[in-house]
């Protein structure tokens, strides 16, 4: 957690593109959830109705699903590269503005470009882990109360459908 306390500061100016992600986010957690339900009903639908007014209801909504689910991925993608790529940038400045304040004599024999590229690379690792690993923390409560939902579904339906 450490880490997190350290970068959170560089994450968080950028509220608004991070409450953006953090709501796309779920939107997309919620059609990876919704999706292979809707498409178990199609096909059951596709091997049951005789009516194609139905067929093409329900072929209206899976299209509707999937560019509701490409348009939620770009955006999350979009805003997670932006919020990485600014904090990034933010990070590896306040740590250049440290080293700035280091004495000169602490640096003899260190290869400058060497420790220029470090910083870059280290502060790219930093943030991209924070967002990666910490930050998606809010749909892993909510899939596991939303699996045993799942089955509980699917249980009831296939004994319904056993009588």
């Amino acid at each position: 957690m450490k880490i997190f306390n350290f970068v959170k500061k560089f994450i968080f100016r950028y509220k608004g593109s991070l409450i953006v992600f953090l709501f796309f986010s779920i939107i997309g957690w919620l059609m990876s959830i919704i999706v292979p339900y809707i498409t178990g009903n199609y096909i059951d639908l596709l091997l049951q109705s005789k009516d194609f007014k139905v067929i093409y209801d329900f072929t209206a909504k899976i299209i509707l699903i999937g560019i509701t689910t490409i348009f939620t991925s770009f955006i999350v993608s979009y805003t997670y590269v932006k919020i990485q790529t600014k904090s990034m940038t933010d990070l590896n400045f306040y740590v250049l503005d440290h080293v700035t304040k280091l004495p000169i004599l602490y640096f003899k024999g260190v290869d400058s470009a060497y420790l220029n590229q470090r910083i870059n690379s280290d502060s790219n690792t930093v943030v991209s882990f924070v967002l990666a690993k910490v930050i998606p923390w809010n749909t892993m409560p909510a899939t596991k109360g939303t699996i045993p939902g799942v089955w509980y579904r699917r249980e009831n339906n296939a004994t319904s459908d056993n009588c």
